[in-house]
């Protein structure tokens, strides 16, 4: 979102790291009001040459930051995590 990336000096188009407790992956920004504030969204498969703009045919795996788990309170399966984002 943003509103979140101008407060971490975050524009458009610059280069970020986005880490976990599991790894780091740099990735380009891409701003979008319909992004809820404070929420990471990363397409899978942004390493393939692609028409959209965010596309830079630069391998990033979104998925080495996430560990896999059950939720204890309900049972279900969930994949999400806490990550930082900062400029790269």
């Amino acid at each position: 979102h943003p509103e979140a990336a101008s407060r971490r000096g975050i524009s458009d188009g610059d280069y970020v790291y986005v880490e976990s407790p599991m790894g780091r992956v740099k990735a380009k920004a891409k701003l979008y009001e319909g992004t809820v504030i404070n929420v990471v969204s990363m397409p899978l498969n942004i390493g393939s040459r692609g028409y959209e703009p965010w596309e830079t045919g630069e391998e990033v795996n979104p998925m080495r930051l996430v560990k896999d788990g059950v939720d204890p309170v309900d049972g279900r399966f969930v994949n999400g995590t806490k990550v930082k984002v900062y400029r790269a």
